[in-house]
């Protein structure tokens, strides 16, 4: 039985809160399990050909990507039982009692669970027997906390945090009695306590009730020595209830930590070739039960006439065997990085415009004097389909981002489901969105500069230490031109949440860039734009702002700022080359943006590419912008 915890949106479990992640609900916290446990038939379909190509690109035995289980809005709003819904389990299943700040787990005894029926939002544990109960009702006792602390490893395993071996630097409780009923199991009795106000680690301490022995948290973090006294790694996937043998060095983290879990997705832009045939393969794989001995043409065309399916009466006997034999085949797969360049052939060419239910855009005229010799093009994307998917996640250190997905170490990926991965959850999301294709013949010419070779040097050589010291990091260094192309979004993304009506966090990146070393066609375009899981997507507010007349003083307003940050001098004037760092003159107070919107967690930013800062001048992309 699954009784009902929480609700969540449907696109969020295939990105922050995705199978391995961590809830926080009011008064627990639950850890999402693995795709075994879901169902798949209460998960809709995603057809998206491009999509599954790129993710069976990193797993190849996913047959199908899935959305999210959906509440049926006809249910009462807080249903009790649900046998659908995404399954969870408390996680810590260390609690904290606020009243006496003894700790220990859910099932110890300590702790009882209340469960009031249909109330999912007053569902907790509370301290049954609690010294300092006092006179108060059991009903007007205090919620039990999780605690905090937790310990993993860099690939993907968690655990619950080793209190007793930790409390007692690896020995048993000296004061431990002699019970044989108790026996090895029996556990003294622990208290959390903060000494101080500020939360911080070294002002929390774990104190044994028996023996008194006590230890701050402080000494959980940053050492590595074996007072530690924290195990080896379990070698868990609690999301997946399964045990493996691992070598990696364990390290305690803070629940809700930000590096406690990194999601790796893909996504891809629906092109309108694919959506004339998307609707009747959809079709095939529905009834594929029916239609996987249809082996000829007649076949089909005797399906079509009698096999009572309404949505097969307007398609001819050779799309529907053409249909099913691209079903039989399967679609090849393709390189994120291949599915990119489709992307953006048609976004910079786009003669004629294109229009469709899932990608509408057109190419703006004449971009004026101004931003002319910066452009090749502008285009208004007033209707796109994004598909998204999550193939698996890593704790502790990012895999890498999505431009880095074709080459994330398999070793750090966690997977979504024991064994074999069979299916993926995705998403689908509608919004709009403005297409930049900067100069090719401007940036030939700028990245040849000797100042941005120079500084290319340096960015180089701050690279190569952070590689160093993240051997399984397989990132390549970018050309220049994608420094450029990534920090002019970051610039103008900024500058278009002021305007548009959407904050920055709704906005998102799609950075298209190759340059031409390698006798490949060379890209370099810039896609902002927003997505909703709305049926009707978005409202228009940021294609409008892609017109001449209405971007060039949003370039002008975000170039300006971007001179100067208010952290300067100590942003413009890094040494770069003596950090370890995958950015320039960059930083939370200039270019820095949420997660949710860039594409590479906010590495290669420089803005000293596009202007002239108080630490570099002389290779700015607009630097005689007038």
């Amino acid at each position: 039985m699954k009784e009902v915890v929480g609700e969540i949106r449907q696109g969020q479990l295939v990105t922050m809160f995705g199978v391995g992640s961590m809830i926080d609900l009011p008064h627990i916290s639950v850890l999402v399990r693995g795709l075994h446990q879901w169902s798949p038939g209460a998960c809709a379909e995603i057809v998206e050909p491009r999509l599954l190509s790129a993710v069976r690109a990193k797993l190849p035995e996913v047959a199908k990507i899935r959305s999210a289980p959906e509440k049926n809005s006809e249910e009462p709003e807080f249903k009790k039982v649900d046998p659908s819904g995404v399954p969870v389990s408390v996680f810590p299943r260390w609690l904290r009692c606020p009243l006496c700040n003894a700790i220990g787990t859910a099932n110890s005894g300590m702790f009882a669970l209340e469960f009031p029926p249909f109330q999912i939002d007053k569902i907790k544990y509370i301290h049954k027997g609690c010294p300092n109960q006092r006179s108060m009702a059991e009903r007007n006792l205090p919620a039990a906390v999780p605690v905090r602390f937790l310990v993993t490893c860099k690939r993907g395993h968690i655990d619950e945090f080793p209190w007793f071996e930790f409390c007692h630097r690896g020995n048993p409780c000296p004061r431990q009695p002699k019970n044989p009923k108790q026996g090895r199991d029996y556990r003294p009795g622990l208290v959390l306590t903060d000494e101080g106000v500020t939360g911080e680690a070294s002002e929390v301490q774990v104190r044994c009730l028996e023996c008194e022995a006590f230890r701050p948290l402080a000494d959980a973090f940053g050492k590595r020595d074996a007072d530690l006294c924290i195990p080896g790694c379990s070698g868990k996937h609690l999301h997946l209830g399964t045990k493996e043998k691992c070598t990696e060095t364990p390290e305690a983290i803070l629940l809700g930590a930000s590096n406690l879990y990194f999601p790796l997705t893909v996504s891809v832009l629906a092109l309108p070739e694919q959506h004339t045939i998307t609707d009747l393969d959809a079709l095939v794989k529905q009834h594929w039960d029916r239609m996987e001995k249809v082996t000829t043409v007649d076949k089909a065309e005797s399906l079509i006439e009698f096999g009572g399916i309404k949505e097969l009466e307007e398609t001819t006997a050779e799309e529907l065997f053409a249909a099913l034999e691209r079903a039989r085949v399967g679609e090849p797969v393709k390189r994120l990085a291949e599915l990119r360049e489709e992307e953006y052939r048609l976004l910079a060419s786009l003669d004629p415009a294109v229009e469709s239910t899932r990608l509408a855009a057109e190419r703006v005229g004449e971009l004026g004097p101004a931003l002319q010799p910066y452009f090749d093009s502008i285009a208004l994307v007033t209707r796109l389909t994004e598909f998204s998917a999550l193939v698996g996640f890593t704790r502790v250190e990012s895999a890498g981002d999505l431009s880095d997905f074709d080459s994330v170490d398999p070793d750090r990926l966690a997977p979504l489901m024991p064994g074999t991965t069979t299916w993926v959850p995705g998403a689908e999301n509608k919004g709009e969105g403005v297409f930049f294709r900067l100069s090719e013949s401007r940036l030939r010419k700028w990245e040849g500069s000797p100042e941005v070779r120079q500084r290319m040097t340096a960015l180089r050589v701050a690279f190569d230490a952070f590689r160093s010291e993240r051997p399984w990091i397989r990132t390549d260094f970018p050309p220049a031109r994608y420094i450029a192309l990534h920090t002019l979004s970051h610039v103008l993304l900024r500058e278009l949440a002021i305007i548009c009506g959407y904050s920055s966090t709704s906005l998102k990146e799609r950075i298209y860039c190759r340059d031409s070393g390698d006798g490949a066609e060379s890209m370099a375009g810039i896609l902002i734009y927003t997505a909703s899981p709305d049926s009707e997507g978005t409202l228009g507010g940021l294609v409008a702002l892609g017109r001449p007349k209405a971007f060039e003083p949003i370039l002008r307003s975000g170039l300006e700022r971007a001179r100067i940050c208010s952290s300067d001098p100590i942003c413009s004037h890094r040494e770069i080359e003596n950090e370890s760092k995958l950015h320039g003159a960059a930083c939370h107070s200039c270019g820095f943006l949420a997660e949710t919107s860039c594409e590479r967690a906010n590495q290669f930013l420089d803005r000293a590419f596009l202007v002239d800062t108080l630490g570099a001048s002389g290779l700015a992309f607009f630097g005689d912008l007038r």
